[in-house]
């Protein structure tokens, strides 16, 4: 997870049932529209059980998904285990999303250190920090299916992250079409995008800080 060993993943994978791994995706919602935008796509998770189907699903190759999806399915990890209807409409004061338990709340627990150790100095998506407040998201980094075929110089990269991590509030889901230039991964052209609308939302909703500081002023 810090690292975005792709190595690693398929490893870990290999030790789940197919079936298992499939159905994960599809209970976060990959291949399912959420219904709130005229002309959605559901994108593509079909079923395609082989060795090689089984890594390259592991590290997100022979799936499509839409950003919205990416931002609905991370919220399980900002609730608790839950993956919250997505709504784009206004709702009443008090309204509360549906809710569907997808993972144990110490299943989440479990994963929001990594998270938040991706987004340290020691991972990938370090520049997706942002002063006082606690974040934790996954970079991605994907060649560009074009007419058939992946381009091994066309990217798509992504950066999907919450904030704050002792109490998330907010889920963005960063996607950079086609970069150019040498910086292409996702920690260094989508984190930073995450990293400035985000320190703008606990700014205009007033979100108390929730890091720690060192004693140089510094957040650790």
């Amino acid at each position: 997870m810090v690292h975005s060993s792709n190595i690693g993943i398929v490893k870990i994978a290999h030790e789940l049932p197919y079936t298992d791994l499939f159905n994960t995706l599809r209970a976060v919602g990959f291949g399912q529209s959420t219904g709130q935008l005229p002309g959605e796509i559901s994108g593509v998770l079909a079923v395609r059980d082989s060795p090689i189907e089984h890594a390259t699903l592991s590290y997100g190759y022979g799936i499509s998904v839409t950003p919205l999806q990416l931002a609905r399915a991370y919220t399980v990890f900002a609730s608790g285990g839950k993956l919250l209807e997505v709504t784009l409409l206004p709702k009443p004061h008090g309204y509360h999303a549906p809710a569907k338990r997808v993972f144990s709340a110490s299943t989440v627990q479990t994963i929001l250190p990594m998270l938040e150790r991706a987004a340290s100095n020691e991972g990938t998506a370090r520049k997706a920090q942002i002063p006082r407040y606690r974040v934790g998201g996954k970079t991605g980094t994907v060649h560009k299916f074009i007419d058939g075929a992946y381009h091994d110089d066309r990217y798509q990269s992504v950066f999907v992250g919450l904030a704050p991590l002792s109490a998330p509030k907010f889920v963005i889901a960063v996607t950079i079409d086609d970069p150019r230039g040498e910086l292409y991964f996702g920690g260094d052209v989508a984190a930073p995008v995450f990293a400035e609308i985000m320190a703008d939302l606990m700014r205009l909703y007033n979100i108390a800080p929730d890091a720690a500081i060192a004693t140089n002023g510094s957040a650790i």
